[in-house]
């Protein structure tokens, strides 16, 4: 028997983050991808849809409530209806006084050469991302969104020489995504999105 004090320890895996994923599971109307175009298309102009270039390349619209326009009302109504569930199976919340809301909804456009940094967002609960398009990426592979846990900070400043990776220490967790797919997650999640490595696609 092996009386090594160093031997008689236990690790206990503390506060699990919820992410959630869903898919509006159909086509987008005509309506919502014309839409989508003026949003996308109208850039050269100084009105609400004008997309600004930031310094990671990728083009954010200026418009941050898209989701109160007529024609992508039945998105809306369908992410809402996700908050809800999610509020009330992931978080335990059924007080009608009590309701999750989107607050702000806008546009990122990933053409080649564009990514997004690691970051989360302030002043927030719960995130999401709505995909209207992904990269059709070559050798099987899926396009995605990447979320690292709140361990992986005190990995930030220092370069650690980790051997094997373990649930603690390993790398970020990519989640593979397709049109029409909702991912909800805590707001405080760090999360970042890949190099558009392609020549010719654009991710929205």
């Amino acid at each position: 028997m092996n009386n090594d004090e160093t031997s008689r320890y236990e690790v206990t895996s503390l506060f699990s983050l919820p992410l959630y994923k869903a898919n509006i599971g159909r086509e987008f109307t005509k309506q919502e991808q014309d839409e989508f175009d003026i949003i996308y298309n109208n850039h050269l102009d100084n009105s609400n849809y004008l997309v600004k270039v930031e310094d990671n390349f990728k083009k954010t619209s200026i418009d941050k409530y898209l989701l109160k326009r007529k024609n992508l009302l039945d998105i809306q109504t369908f992410i809402n209806k996700r908050l809800k569930q999610f509020s009330a199976d992931i978080l335990g919340i059924f007080d009608t006084k009590v309701s999750l809301e989107i607050t702000q909804s806008w546009l990122n456009v990933f053409e080649p050469t564009a990514f997004n940094i690691v970051h989360h967002h302030r002043n927030s609960i719960i995130s999401g991302v709505f995909y209207i398009n992904c990269l059709e990426l070559p050798d099987n592979k899926t396009d995605g969104i990447l979320f690292e846990g709140n361990i992986h900070q005190m990995y930030y400043e220092i370069d650690l020489p980790i051997a094997q990776d373990t649930m603690f220490s390993d790398k970020p967790y990519f989640i593979p995504v397709v049109a029409g797919d909702l991912v909800l997650f805590p707001s405080t999640t760090m999360h970042s999105v890949n190099l558009n490595e392609t020549s010719d696609q654009t991710r929205k």
